[in-house]
């Protein structure tokens, strides 16, 4: 479905990916599908093998919002516990396709418990005002090409600890690019990296995953 690289912990925000496991709705946890959760900052979708035993889905497709849930629920095949939050109806062709506000991997929880211990903000021409040239173009030996020299990593450029309300604050430039047949397309990206001081809800090796979250110049 997505050209994405495997999960792997420690995988950060700004970081694309995907995993196999068993899904299931809270009030029906017998009902347990396989499917494939796809994460990146163009959003969140599950695709399940199967569908779930509800009417929704047994007889027609349902419209575009016509399923909604606060949460599914779900297992990697590496046994981690995972959340998705916010589900929605996309798609059902091939396969059921589900889009979600929120991935938690690590836990499961309910759309009203507080899970929040970092974020990834951006601001409108932050990268600019970074100044880090991030893709450059090169020599090619074949003098009808040029090559484009991209980072796979981001850089970090400050790391500021311990300042309230912030655990840490990290200021960091990097490459979202994408590639489809025929196109290919790269955009240098500065975001800050927050971890949060909270009292809020959290579990051991729990990290929640939001597509979507640039926020705009407030100016």
């Amino acid at each position: 479905m997505k050209e994405q690289g495997k999960y792997s912990e420690g995988a950060g925000l700004f970081d694309s990916f995907h995993f196999r496991g068993r899904w299931w709705l809270p009030n029906r946890p017998d009902n347990r599908v396989h499917g494939t959760v796809y994460y990146s900052l163009a959003g969140i979708s599950l695709e399940l093998d199967g569908i779930f035993d509800l009417p929704e889905f047994r007889n027609r497709e349902p419209e575009v919002g016509g399923f909604r849930s606060d949460c599914i629920l779900g297992m990697s095949l590496e046994g981690d516990l995972c959340t998705i939050l916010r589900v929605f109806f996309q798609e059902q062709s091939s396969a059921l396709i589900l889009g979600g506000h929120e991935l938690v991997i690590g836990a499961h929880c309910g759309s009203d418990d507080e899970i929040i211990s970092g974020a990834l903000i951006s601001y409108t021409n932050l990268e600019e005002w970074a100044f880090v040239p991030t893709i450059r173009s090169e020599t090619s030996a074949n003098v009808d090409h040029f090559v484009l020299s991209i980072p796979i990593l981001a850089k970090s450029l400050f790391t500021v600890n311990e300042t309230f309300p912030f655990r840490k604050l990290e200021l960091l430039v990097g490459v979202e690019s994408s590639q489809r047949r025929g196109a290919f397309s790269a955009q240098a990206r500065g975001y800050f990296e927050c971890g949060l001081r909270t009292k809020s809800f959290s579990a051991p090796c729990t990290t929640c995953y939001s597509a979507r979250c640039f926020t705009k110049d407030s100016r």
